[in-house]
């Protein structure tokens, strides 16, 4: 019996946009955005899982503006949290 794999149909996308600002109401300028259906991340970088048989290929990275604002086009409509 050969192995077969399901056919993967994508997912929706979602525009997201949003003024990022620190604990004192500040603006957060040049933060780093990053938005996947399977994401890792800590302060060191940005990762995705090993496995690319599993791995949606949605990641999307934006930076905020000086005024603390980004906006992402097609971004996953989940992920986990």
């Amino acid at each position: 019996m050969a192995d077969e794999k399901q056919a993967h149909t994508p997912e929706a996308t979602r525009d997201a946009a949003l003024d990022l600002a620190d604990a004192h109401g500040r603006p957060v300028a040049g933060a780093t955005v990053a938005a996947a259906t399977d994401l890792y991340a800590d302060a060191a970088g940005i990762g995705l899982p090993m496995f690319p048989d599993f791995l949606e290929d949605n990641l999307r990275i934006v930076t905020s503006d000086s005024a603390g604002y980004f906006a992402m086009a097609d971004a996953p409509p989940a992920g986990q949290r």
